[in-house]
């Protein structure tokens, strides 16, 4: 494959290579292995200290005040899916488009069971808008996966009413997610 950036510039080849190993991968443990780890280990071991108003929670309140006691390891999680999502975007296009679109059609229905199972946000409202989020996101992709030339029904041409029409009901959707939320 080659780098997107640059065409002429064939991954992990020349001083690719040496950039991906020696800057790429120490950052890849660092960020996508050490910060789920860290935010599951210091929430995790201080699950004692969590009380409103102490230091532990003065400092590092931001990574659990919004979940429930129970689930106040869930920024971890949060940020596994994140790494996950930009995993999925970044080497999915070695798939292929259709086959990217349907791992992430996946992907995102994992989240959502994930949400309705564990219903990690303290607040009730806060756990809706982050199951319709999901929600929004995963039609707007299976949407997305009719408009490709391999989700056509016929001869690898989508229709262009059909185009139109689910263009609009994914703007229609997402406006409406938006006004939802605001």
């Amino acid at each position: 494959s080659f780098w997107v950036q640059d065409l002429n510039q064939q991954c992990f080849r020349g001083w690719h290579l040496g950039w991906s190993i020696g800057l790429g991968l120490p950052l890849l443990c660092l960020f996508c292995i050490g910060l789920p780890g860290a935010i599951f280990f210091l929430t995790m071991c201080n699950r004692r200290h969590m009380l409103p108003g102490s230091s532990f929670s003065r400092h590092y309140g931001f990574l659990f005040r919004t979940y429930k006691p129970s689930c106040c390891f869930w920024e971890g999680v949060i940020a596994l899916q994140t790494i996950g999502l930009v995993a999925l975007s970044v080497f999915g296009n070695t798939l292929g488009a259709y086959h990217q679109v349907v791992v992430t059609g996946f992907a995102l229905q994992v989240i959502y069971i994930a949400l309705v199972k564990y219903r990690p946000y303290a607040q009730c409202d806060a756990q809706i808008v982050m199951e319709y989020g999901v929600i929004c996101l995963l039609l707007t992709t299976l949407v997305a996966l009719t408009l490709l030339p391999e989700g056509s029904v016929q001869d690898g041409s989508t229709n262009p009413a059909y185009k139109m029409v689910m263009g609009v009901v994914l703007v229609v959707l997402n406006v409406a997610f938006i006004a939802f939320v605001g």
